[in-house]
């Protein structure tokens, strides 16, 4: 498996879908993966469902956990990819 090194500058600047409010979420999941933000990204990000105690699990997986960088990596760059459309049809 290739390393993931986050969003490229083209995935954060992209509007691949019809529906406003999802690309609206997906433009601000990437907002926040561009900052770095990973405690605003997890807020915005868990289902409201979640306990407090899971979404601050959660969040400790993407913060301080052994594999967390590469974690939170991975994961943005799978927004992006949503985000810009990338390996489908539409969204």
């Amino acid at each position: 498996a290739y390393p993931s090194y986050g969003p490229s500058e083209e995935e954060l600047n992209c509007l691949q879908t019809s529906s406003s409010s999802l690309q609206s979420k997906l433009d601000q999941l990437t907002s926040f993966a561009a900052a770095n933000d990973r405690k605003g990204f997890v807020e915005n990000f868990v289902p409201l469902a979640l306990t407090p105690e899971d979404t601050q699990g959660y969040l400790e997986d993407l913060t301080t956990a052994d594999e967390a960088d590469g974690q939170w990596r991975n994961l943005i760059s799978e927004i992006a990819a949503i985000a810009a459309g990338e390996g489908g049809d539409n969204i």
